[in-house]
């Protein structure tokens, strides 16, 4: 299978629908086959629900499970409301600079950008809209809109507009890596030589019944390259400045993974789960070829 020709997508909003067109691959397979991948999360008989509820069309036309694909099919899913249990909560607003066009913010670790999934409300872009939207006056009303996001678990500088010429002026700037971004990360064991270059493409993790997870992929995996620089090596950690290139998804925590120092306390990706202050202490001068453990039972929160 294959996508349409790519347009922007909208950081601000949840997958309403999801539209793929059918390859040479694809021929003569069942329709509820064919959208098992689009919607790993769901089971069988959930998406036998979604053609019971009329969300499923091919060339327009609505289709049952057992229609046999062809060639150039083009299928669109429609995704039904989500069930909201999701209690509200206040997420405080960290900004670092703001102006008639953009607003930039220091997001806080645990925070997701946007809708996605369950969560529909508890997200970054909604206390924005909190704070900035007037419905009571068209004048004052501000809509923003994200340029880029952030994992759930990293923090940093997010670019946020006030108006769609900016934004786009933006998202195409980002397109063409035209904007330099550098990450700073704690990772397991100490990395020897000043830094260096990591290309190896990424792809679906094989295996996994984790669907956003990563992993290397020689064959299939989209190319992607992470510089990195040793910052300062400590007892049982390095930090490390990270530079994408590409930007996929979970890129550097799954290339720092792959050549043995995932990022510390990384659920999807890492190792260990805990992080004594002992190990933080900085190397003393001729110490680097030695590493004497020195854990106290004190833990700082990750």
């Amino acid at each position: 299978m294959k996508a349409p020709p790519k347009k922007l997508y909208d950081l601000n909003k949840p997958l309403e629908q999801k539209t793929v067109i059918a390859d040479t691959g694809d021929v003569g397979n069942r329709l509820d086959v064919f959208l098992k991948p689009l919607t790993p999360w769901r089971s069988r008989t959930r998406i036998r629900e979604l053609f019971d509820e009329g969300r499923v069309t091919v060339n327009g036309v609505h289709r049952k499970p057992g229609y046999k694909m062809r060639n150039g099919d083009k299928v669109v899913l429609r995704f039904p409301p989500q069930d909201i249990r999701e209690p509200v909560r206040e997420i405080p607003l960290d900004i670092l600079y703001e102006d008639s066009d953009l607003i930039v913010l220091n997001k806080q670790p645990g925070v997701i950008c946007h809708p996605v999934g369950k969560v529909l409300y508890n997200t970054l872009i909604n206390a924005l809209h909190k704070r900035y939207r007037n419905f009571e006056d068209p004048k004052k009303d501000v809509v923003p809109r994200l340029c880029h996001r952030l994992d759930k678990q990293t923090s940093g500088v997010l670019i946020v507009t006030k108006n769609e010429d900016v934004l786009y002026d933006l998202y195409f700037q980002f397109e063409r890596r035209q904007v330099e971004k550098e990450y700073i990360a704690l990772v397991e064991g100490r990395i020897e030589g000043e830094g260096g270059r990591i290309d190896l493409p990424i792809g679906q993790a094989v295996g996994s019944e984790i669907r956003i997870k990563r992993g290397i992929q020689q064959e299939g995996g989209l190319p992607s390259v992470t510089d990195y620089r040793v910052v300062q090596r400590f007892a049982h950690f390095t930090e490390v400045r990270a530079i994408p290139k590409t930007g996929r998804l979970h890129q550097i925590r799954v290339h720092l993974e792959a050549i043995g120092h995932p990022v510390v306390c990384d659920k999807l990706y890492g190792r260990c789960d805990k992080l004594f202050l002992s190990d933080l202490r900085p190397l003393a001068p001729g110490e680097e070829d030695r590493c004497l453990p020195a854990a106290k039972p004190f833990t700082a929160p990750a």
